[in-house]
């Protein structure tokens, strides 16, 4: 893996989740990828459970939006520092989120292996400042 390699996934992983759509953000990985949202949870095992925890996206999310940087490649492994803000559909919370995630990408370009840790703020938005999509 390169770091041209793992920024167009990350492109495209923000894409999918911008666009809330699960299959794309499934695509992203392989088969037996594992998908690990916390520490503290068991991690997700193979692209269906990866698409059933995507499915939320849509449900509730809107207004998303997806930065991130690569801060470091080694052993394989890529180390991305990633920042990603929503709005909450049930109570129009505004959620930020600033995170670091860690990536193996296969000869294929899918994702194997992803671990994630972040922080989360939540705010009231402004009333109007967002119109529900």
């Amino acid at each position: 893996m390169d770091n041209e390699q793992l920024t167009q996934w990350l492109s495209s992983y923000g894409a999918a989740w911008i666009a809330r759509d699960p299959d794309a953000s499934a695509l992203l990985f392989s088969e037996e990828a594992t998908y690990c949202e916390s520490p503290f949870e068991k991690c997700l095992t193979g692209r269906e459970a990866i698409r059933r925890y995507w499915l939320d996206v849509p449900r509730n999310q809107s207004h998303i939006t997806f930065t991130s940087d690569v801060l470091a490649l080694a052993d394989g492994q890529g180390i991305v520092h990633w920042h990603a803000t929503f709005i909450r559909v049930s109570n129009g919370v505004h959620v930020k989120l600033d995170g670091i995630m860690t990536i193996k990408l296969d000869d294929e370009g899918l994702c194997t292996e992803f671990q994630e840790w972040w922080i989360k703020h939540e705010a009231l938005a402004e009333p109007g400042a967002y119109r529900q999509r």
